[in-house]
């Protein structure tokens, strides 16, 4: 009799482990079906993924008010960051902000805007938020002005090095501002910035436009394709803002790219010339 229960036991005990362990092996099987392994280039959906974008840039404060500028006056003199001023580069003045710090600053009026670097206090007037270069207050239309309402968005320091720059001055014969030099027979030397013309390492583009609204942008680059064959438009965002940026040409060194720039300049077109990275 005991032999009997034994075996009813160790039956019964058997029965019960197999019945977990093909409750075990059902539900290790629905894990598997639903899991994806990694790296296979496609997404949970079974879709390819789309290429994505550069992240967007970090806004770290935004703000509001009247914009001025400044150049001829200025131009050469020391600033308060102790960089010497020079009125065709992109960079501004403010109270507190540290500098370096790069801000997006849009014309509220037309849409235009303009990515800045400080470098410099003020302004000192009443009720004003910023103070421009001669050359970004031309790039959103401010100069006829003198002051239009901006909206301000500082970036992230961390986020901004790798930001396209304005291409430094080329090298000239002189100190007038708007000669181009004929580099076409001679290669000339900058003694002072060590720079040989025409061996830039980086490519260069014309910017000829940034603007808040795509509408705006597209009817810009319609309208410079008759001189320059390669269009297009760049998307700039913030964790704010989307700046919709109209680039013309891509060019080999800044000489080629600033014969163009004369070009759309003589057909009314503003722009400057920025390093493709």
């Amino acid at each position: 009799m005991k032999s009997y229960k034994s075996f009813l036991v160790y039956t019964f005990i058997c029965l019960f482990l197999l019945s977990g362990c093909l409750s075990l092996n059902v539900g290790t099987k629905s894990r598997h079906n639903t899991y994806i392994p990694p790296s296979t280039g496609t997404t949970t959906d079974g879709t390819v993924p789309t290429e994505t974008t550069k992240a967007p840039v970090e806004v770290v404060s935004t703000f509001e008010g009247t914009a001025s500028w400044y150049g001829p006056k200025f131009h050469g003199k020391k600033t308060a960051s102790g960089e010497i001023f020079d009125m065709y580069e992109l960079t501004a003045a403010h109270k507190s902000l540290p500098m370096g710090t790069k801000c997006v600053v849009t014309n509220l009026d037309n849409g235009k805007s303009v990515v800045v670097r400080i470098n410099d206090r003020g302004p000192f007037a009443k009720e004003r938020v910023i103070d421009l270069s001669y050359a970004s207050a031309k790039v959103i239309g401010m100069i006829h002005s003198g002051t239009i309402r901006v909206r301000v968005e500082v970036l992230s320091g961390k986020e901004t090095d790798g930001l396209e720059t304005v291409a430094g001055p080329a090298p000239k014969a002189n100190t007038e501002p708007d000669t181009v030099i004929d580099t076409k027979n001679e290669t000339k030397t900058d003694t002072k910035n060590n720079n040989i013309s025409g061996e830039y390492k980086v490519l260069f583009t014309i910017q000829v436009g940034s603007f808040s609204s795509r509408e705006n942008a597209d009817r810009l680059s319609d309208s410079i394709k008759e001189y320059v064959e390669d269009v297009w438009v760049e998307e700039f965002t913030t964790t704010e803002s989307v700046y919709y940026r109209v680039r013309a040409g891509k060019y080999s060194s800044r000489e080629d790219a600033e014969k163009t720039a004369t070009i759309l300049s003589e057909a009314g077109h503003t722009g400057f010339i920025m390093e493709l990275k």
